[in-house]
């Protein structure tokens, strides 16, 4: 179940022409890194590669939950909803580079805060960057709160979601504007 992707770049290849980078995420806890051609009709399996993220295949419910990209330090972050014995958590990853043809690899990330003690809330339904202020912006799902949170785990505040129990979140560089 894919459930989150994000943009990390434009890309040009004397094969297939422009196209994009993105990154994309699964409940299993896999990220997949790949390429997006201009004219593709589909998105090919074939020009991504598998970056596990988890060292188990996790239980349904307990995945990654959207996937944003920092370009100024070229670093993942992954939410987590939590489940079972595994807690709500927000990780980094070094964005991986120069993959083997057909090599999967494992990046073990880090988790520099707390989501759960600062937000109270155990299920995440997005992230995404904002590139103004260099900060997090959190989508909590059930309790309809969007989070604005520094790299390191500082809070600058919260706004509470009137209406619907939205499911992804971005931020639109060139107007200025978060998208539930």
């Amino acid at each position: 179940d894919l459930e989150g992707l994000v943009y990390l770049n434009e890309i040009e290849s004397l094969l297939y022409g422009k196209g994009i980078e993105i990154a994309m995420v699964n409940e299993s806890g896999e990220l997949f890194i790949g390429s997006v051609f201009d004219g593709d009709q589909t998105v090919d399996r074939k020009n991504f590669k598998k970056v596990i993220i988890e060292d188990k295949r996790l239980p349904t419910n307990a995945g990654p939950e959207g996937v944003t990209y920092d370009p100024h330090t070229d670093t993942l972050w992954v939410a987590f909803e939590g489940t079972g014995d595994k807690t709500t958590r927000i990780m980094k990853y070094p964005r991986p580079k120069n993959f083997t043809d057909g090599l999967n690899i494992t990046k073990t990330g880090v988790m520099p805060f707390d989501i759960q003690k600062i937000t109270k809330t155990k299920d995440i339904a997005g992230l995404t960057f904002n590139p103004v202020t260099g900060r997090l912006i959190v989508l909590g799902e059930v309790n309809r709160r969007v989070y604005d949170l520094g790299l390191n785990g500082e809070f600058y505040g919260k706004h509470i979601l009137e209406d619907h129990q939205f499911e992804g979140i971005c931020f639109n560089t060139d107007t200025n504007e978060l998208i539930l």
